[in-house]
């Protein structure tokens, strides 16, 4: 079925799937609300659901991305997901799980909203991308909070750190 997958999400040109079990594996989603800024068309969404992640909030700026997923997987997921078509502005959302993995987003936290993040989430999830104006600074932070660089794509521009703490 993961193939099925890769392929449908390669065919609607949100090609992260295949990525997924080396970045997200090792996280436990069972019965747990993940809060994730950066969506995409839906692709996480559906590995979280099918690793068994009771609920998703969902965060995707790119109208193009949240078309797809509401033309391809809303009706089918709608009782479980909350997705939202907006920019993430450093909303903490109720959830078990942060994942933030979006292309520019890092550059919105501050010390003072990742200390937030820290404080509201038992586990943590935080992709940074080389080409992040707060790449150096982010992970110099996150290395100093204790948290683990648990993932490097495959073309090197996006390192991964995790972290999790009892709240």
């Amino acid at each position: 079925m993961e193939d099925a997958l890769i392929r449908l999400f390669r065919d609607l040109g949100c090609d992260y799937f295949y990525e997924y079990d080396q970045a997200y594996g090792f996280i436990k989603f069972d019965g747990k609300t993940v809060v994730h800024v950066g969506a995409d068309c839906g692709s996480s969404i559906i590995y979280f659901l099918l690793r068994g992640a009771k609920r998703v909030i969902a965060y995707e700026k790119d109208q193009d991305l949240c078309k797809k997923y509401f033309d391809n997987f809303h009706k089918y997921i709608k009782d479980r997901v909350e997705y939202k078509c907006k920019q993430w502005e450093g909303e903490l959302d109720f959830g078990d799980i942060f994942i933030i993995d979006c292309e520019g987003c890092e550059d919105l936290i501050t010390d003072d909203l990742l200390m937030r993040i820290d404080a509201s989430y038992k586990t943590k999830f935080i992709a940074v991308h080389d080409w992040a104006s707060k790449r150096d600074w982010l992970t110099k932070r996150l290395l100093e909070l204790g948290y683990t660089k648990v993932y490097e794509s495959p073309d090197h521009w996006e390192k991964a750190y995790f972290k999790t703490t009892s709240k």
